[in-house]
C-alpha cells in the first residue's frame, strides 16, 4: 500500500475533523470547535500547519495535532491516532512528525500509558508524573487578587503571547511591592461542557507559599478547584495522575502554556 506522510494545515480541516471524531469519544461539536480555535491561533502566529497526518492515497489514517506555543518557544503534542488497520507505521510516524518540529522543547500532556512508551523510544521524559488538587486553607486574604477586566486582559495575554481562548481569567495579585500576572483556564469534568469547577494555570509568574495558597482559596469561594504542577509542599494537596507532562528537552515546565488545555475548550 501507498502511504505518504505530511504536514496537516487548514485545507486539511474538515478531513481532521472527521477523522478525531471517529476517533476518540468526544462530540463532533468539541472537534468542530476546537481546530477552529487551533487554525485562529496558528493564524496569530503566521503558522499554517496544525498537525502532522499519514496518508493512504487521499484518506486520513493517522493524525497528531502540533501546536507551537510562541511564550516560550516550545511545541506541544495532542490527539495521536492511527487507525487499527494502520498502526504498524506508528513508529515511522511519530518519527517522521517529530522530526517536523524545529523547536527544541517538545511536551505532550495527559498522555496515555501507551503513547508514553511509544514517545520514550524517541527520548522524551517524565517532567510531571501527577498534577497537585488544591487543598483550600480558609484564611483572611493575605494578597489582593482582582480578575482583570476583557480590555486590560487582552493587553496582558498579548503581552504573555497567551492566546485569548475561551474559559480563560486573568487575575492580578498584588501587594504593597510588587504585582503578579496568573492566567487560568476553567475546564468542565463533564463532556458536555457542564460543571466548569475545575480550574489550571496557563501561565504564572513565580508564586511564593503565601501567593498560591491565597490563589487557590480565591479560586475555592468562586466555586473553582484549582490544580497545578508547581510544588507540592507550597500549599496543601491531592497527587493526580489525570494530567502529567512527557517532554523531550530541558525545560522546566511548571504550566500548560498555548497547548490543547488552554486552546481546545474542554
Amino acid at each position: 500500500m501507498a502511504y505518504t506522510y505530511k504536514e496537516l494545515n487548514f485545507e486539511h480541516k474538515t478531513q481532521l475533523i472527521s477523522f478525531l471524531y471517529r476517533g476518540f469519544n468526544r462530540r463532533r461539536s468539541f472537534w468542530e470547535n476546537s481546530i477552529e480555535m487551533l487554525i485562529n491561533y496558528q493564524k496569530s502566529i503566521d503558522e499554517k500547519k496544525i498537525g502532522f497526518g499519514l496518508f493512504l492515497k487521499d484518506n486520513l489514517v493517522g493524525a497528531m495535532i502540533i501546536i507551537n506555543d510562541r511564550s516560550n518557544n516550545s511545541a506541544s503534542l495532542s490527539s495521536l491516532y492511527l487507525q487499527k488497520a494502520h498502526r504498524s507505521k506508528t513508529l515511522s510516524f511519530i518519527k517522521k512528525a517529530i522530526d517536523s518540529i524545529h523547536q527544541n522543547q517538545i511536551n505532550d500532556f495527559s498522555a496515555t500509558k501507551d503513547a508514553e512508551k511509544i514517545f520514550k523510544i524517541f527520548g522524551f521524559n517524565i517532567k510531571k508524573e501527577c498534577c497537585n488538587i488544591r487543598i483550600p486553607i480558609p484564611a483572611l486574604p493575605k494578597v489582593n487578587i482582582k480578575k482583570l477586566g476583557k480590555d486590560e486582559a487582552i493587553k496582558v495575554l498579548v503581552e504573555k503571547k497567551i492566546f485569548k481562548s475561551k474559559n480563560l481569567r486573568v487575575l492580578k495579585l498584588k501587594n504593597r511591592s510588587y504585582e503578579k500576572i496568573v492566567i487560568l483556564k476553567d475546564f468542565s469534568l463533564l463532556k458536555n461542557g457542564y460543571l466548569r469547577i475545575l480550574s489550571s494555570i496557563i501561565y504564572s509568574d513565580a508564586l511564593d507559599q503565601k501567593e498560591l495558597q491565597s490563589l487557590v482559596f480565591y479560586n475555592f469561594i468562586r466555586g473553582k478547584f484549582q490544580f497545578d504542577f508547581f510544588d507540592s509542599a507550597l500549599s496543601p494537596s491531592l497527587k493526580s495522575k489525570r494530567f502529567t507532562i512527557l517532554s523531550k528537552g530541558d525545560g522546566d515546565i511548571t504550566y500548560f502554556g498555548n497547548s490543547e488545555y488552554s486552546i481546545f475548550d474542554f
